[in-house]
């Protein structure tokens, strides 16, 4: 999968209006490497709960559940020599890397890079 910085940065658009959500661990299935965070929004976001999926995850770190999230999306080479996402809560230490893709709710729209 080709990652561009085109893609980081629209997927870095996306999760900024979740800034200051709640963030909490809502799936794992190792099959496919694939975390589901649930981003809950405050309540004068007026935006609905959605999860947030990271597929070919091989990074993972930090809590399991925080507040006021500031995910930061960046570019990064994986084991293989893959393109992959690295996403983080600097303030809350939290860290994932992944093959992806990354998609944000049920929104076709809203998956990086789109296939």
């Amino acid at each position: 999968m080709k990652i561009t910085d085109s893609v980081v940065e629209r997927l870095q658009g996306a999760l900024n209006a979740f800034n200051g959500s709640a963030a909490s661990f809502n799936v794992y299935r190792d099959d496919h490497d694939y975390l589901v965070l649930k981003i809950e929004p405050h309540a004068d976001q007026n935006l609905e709960p959605i999860g947030l999926r990271f597929f070919y995850c091989d990074f993972l770190a930090g809590p399991t559940r925080w507040s006021n999230a500031k995910f930061s999306v960046s570019r990064v080479t994986l084991g293989e020599g893959e393109d992959g996402f690295e996403v983080q809560d600097s303030n809350a230490g939290f860290l994932v890397r992944c093959a992806g893709p990354v998609s944000i709710g049920d929104d076709p729209r809203q998956v990086f890079p789109l296939t």
